[in-house]
């Protein structure tokens, strides 16, 4: 990443998953830590995500206290409700393929995909109870240039925005991207940056994007 020069990011910032608006001149912006993020999971009542047996094995790993209770995961393939400390382990799990066959960091940015839409779909089965308490979890982490009255204004429709359709989108994309080593370092780097941009303002802006800009 260009502003990190030749260090990559030493966390991940796992981007919440109440979205009221975007706009083309306003920005609702929430990221969050991983107590925030088992919090929020945990308010929902867990999500439901489908693991193989690795995976399964991987969280009871990394959980260490699960390897003593009886809510440790099943070894075997399967469905499997996450509470927030399984969703934060599964989310991060860079060193286990996916079942459809992804590795790397390509598997842990599928995960972390599949953790956000899996929550976004489990939200629209809370209680306005659950909702305000993930608003208030969540509500100090938000960075916004949206007005107070703005945004209360937007939270009346949350029940109607909530139902939107999840689209996705990642960078880099399998036709621009180059593995490299750097000062030790196997780091994904985008040969063309230009092409890069254009593509993530088309998908943000679709028809509106003009070319030339």
């Amino acid at each position: 990443m260009p502003f990190f020069q030749q260090e990559r990011p030493k966390s991940v910032i796992l981007v919440s998953y109440i979205y009221l608006a975007i706009f083309c001149t306003s920005i609702l912006n929430s990221t969050i830590d991983f107590y925030g993020f088992r919090d929020v999971i945990n308010i929902i009542g867990g999500i439901e995500v489908k693991l193989s047996k690795k995976e399964a094995k991987y969280i009871n790993d990394d959980i260490a206290y699960l390897k003593s209770k009886s809510n440790a995961l099943p070894l075997a393939d399967g469905v499997y409700l996450l509470d927030g400390d399984k969703a934060l382990s599964y989310a991060r799990a860079r060193k286990v393929p996916t079942p459809e066959g992804l590795h790397d960091d390509y598997a842990r940015t599928y995960r972390q995909r599949l953790v956000i839409e899996t929550s976004i779909k489990k939200m629209r089965t809370c209680n306005p109870s659950q909702i305000l308490k993930v608003i208030e979890r969540i509500g100090p982490y938000i960075v916004t240039d949206f007005r107070k009255s703005e945004i209360l204004a937007l939270a009346q429709n949350v029940p109607k925005y909530i139902k939107y359709e999840v689209e996705q989108f990642r960078l880099p994309t399998d036709d621009n991207v180059k593995g490299e080593n750097i000062s030790g370092m196997s780091v994904l780097t985008i040969p063309n940056m230009r092409k890069a941009r254009y593509e993530l303002a088309k998908f943000l802006y679709e028809d509106d994007l003009k070319v030339k800009n």
